[in-house]
């Protein structure tokens, strides 16, 4: 960051130096010092509707460390910011995996015809909650015959996953799992 103001205008960082109170969502809200257009020093603020505070430390731009805690005064340790859900194990793109999974355990209803010539996409969003748990299912697209309903199945029998964190705290993160179905047509 170069150059930060405030609502009134004062000139809060300039040429990348300064201390700032940056307002979020909520009036979550955080605040530290810039030096050479990047973090530096001790951050702190608050997130998910204050329902949190933090302290984080930072050299270069570069997040070191942070403590999160609750109301009750539960620490939470981090060194990375955000982190999003992960499906499976090892270091391979979990999502990947995870939409394999899903297309493998996939079952067309019975009551499709053979060589119906169905041809769609099925469009599922639903929400990795705290404990990893694909939750809150909706059908956004759905070309019928229970595709819909057979594809949120396929997802909760795909398992669980470890769960999205932000500053240390296991968070609810929102997924749309788009699907193509092609049913051949029959050839005669």
């Amino acid at each position: 960051m170069l150059r930060y103001f405030d609502p009134l205008g004062n000139a809060l960082v300039t040429n990348g130096h300064g201390f700032v109170r940056e307002m979020g969502e909520d009036q979550d809200y955080e605040e530290g010092e810039y030096q050479g257009g990047v973090r530096e020093g001790e951050w702190t603020g608050t997130f998910i509707g204050q329902q949190y505070s933090f302290a984080e430390r930072y050299r270069n731009g570069v997040l070191l460390s942070g403590i999160s805690k609750d109301a009750a005064g539960k620490e939470y340790r981090y060194y990375d910011a955000g982190t999003p859900p992960k499906y499976g194990r090892g270091s391979g793109n979990s999502t990947d995996h995870f939409r394999q999974t899903v297309m493998r355990l996939f079952k067309l209803p019975a009551n499709i015809p053979p060589g119906s010539g169905i041809n769609g996409q099925v469009r599922v969003e639903f929400v990795i909650n705290e404990e990893g748990k694909p939750t809150e299912f909706e059908v956004l697209e759905d070309p019928g015959y229970g595709l819909g309903r057979e594809a949120i199945n396929a997802i909760r029998a795909a398992g669980n996953w470890a769960p999205g964190y932000r500053r240390g705290v296991p968070v609810r993160v929102k997924y749309t799992l788009p699907m193509k179905v092609n049913v051949a047509a029959r050839r005669n």
